[in-house]
């Protein structure tokens, strides 16, 4: 039997019919056999993640850096903004470690181990605040307005 077309719709839906049997079968199965590989292979990338974050530690410490020194303000804006908005006290140590690394590695040396020992070198001042800039720019965009006036001289 034909079917009858509506006046509404003169074109036949594009997908008619629910997808078959074999098909979803088939996905199911990549599914789980994605999920199976990634179970297999989570410990090796969870230790790897490990053993990278203490290497990159050890070489902080190296030299009495922190993880958040590494952020470049004229990188990014919002590493700029969330410098402003950090206390003056944070940004004047931000400023001796990273002259002291510099010194350091001019002078082809490191840290004595004592001093090594003590270094913290994820202890995070600066993340949060780039993340507070970052939400305040994306929700800014949402809302479709400009950023606020700045009127301090370069």
């Amino acid at each position: 039997p034909q079917r009858r077309r509506s006046s509404i719709h003169p074109h036949p839906p594009l997908h008619p019919h629910p997808p078959s049997r074999a098909l979803t079968v088939r996905f199911l199965h990549q599914t789980s056999t994605m999920s199976l590989i990634s179970k297999m292979f989570m410990p090796v990338l969870e230790w790897m993640g490990r053993r990278h974050q203490a290497v990159v530690g050890n070489e902080l410490k190296k030299y009495g850096l922190r993880y958040d020194d590494l952020l470049d303000p004229l990188y990014s804006g919002d590493i700029k903004n969330a410098l402003d908005r950090a206390p003056q006290e944070e940004v004047d140590l931000r400023n001796q470690r990273i002259k002291r690394a510099i010194d350091l590695s001019s002078k082809k040396q490191y840290l004595p181990y004592d001093m090594q020992a003590k270094q913290t070198p994820y202890a995070s001042y600066l993340s949060e605040l780039v993340d507070q800039v970052q939400l305040e720019n994306a929700e800014r965009a949402a809302l479709g307005t400009e950023k606020t006036y700045d009127r301090s001289i370069p």
